[in-house]
């Protein structure tokens, strides 16, 4: 790694002490309301799905 050269990922995480570093290099913007509403969904969807399916235990023969 050369003095001045961004961290790749791979180096960052070959050497966990350099996440942090690495981070701040690759700062990353999202957007809080989109984020929770898509985590929202999938979660709503995950429940829906628990509550349909059956015991793959338990068999009808």
């Amino acid at each position: 790694m050369a003095i001045g050269k961004y961290l790749s990922l791979r180096e960052a995480q070959k050497k966990p002490e350099l996440l942090e570093r690495f981070a701040k290099e690759h700062k990353s913007n999202g957007d809080r309301k989109q984020f929770r509403d898509l985590l929202g969904s999938i979660v709503r969807s995950s429940e829906s799905d628990d509550q349909t399916s059956s015991d793959p235990e338990r068999s009808e023969d």
